[in-house]
């Protein structure tokens, strides 16, 4: 069965939703343990973390529709033929 677009993108989402929870949490409190001088405010955090969240969103969903698609099968196929 072959997944449809919005299952591919609730997917997607979810995955990276749960990545901007883990960036903000790292932004906030593990980089300043590190590098005391970087410390960041909320807002800058979210601003950085959500640039970075849009970007996966966009490249995850495009690499999931390659995969449910089938595309990924002539990349094999012309790596073998290499």
């Amino acid at each position: 069965m072959r997944d449809s677009r919005m299952i591919s993108f609730i997917e997607v989402l979810i995955n990276i939703t749960s990545g901007f929870a883990l960036a903000m949490f790292i932004w906030q409190f593990i980089i300043p343990f590190f590098y005391p001088h970087l410390e960041p405010s909320l807002a800058e955090n979210f601003n950085m973390t959500a640039l970075f969240t849009i970007a996966s969103v966009v490249r995850g969903y495009f690499w999931r529709r390659f995969f449910a698609n089938g595309f990924h099968r002539t990349l094999v196929k012309w790596v073998k033929g290499i």
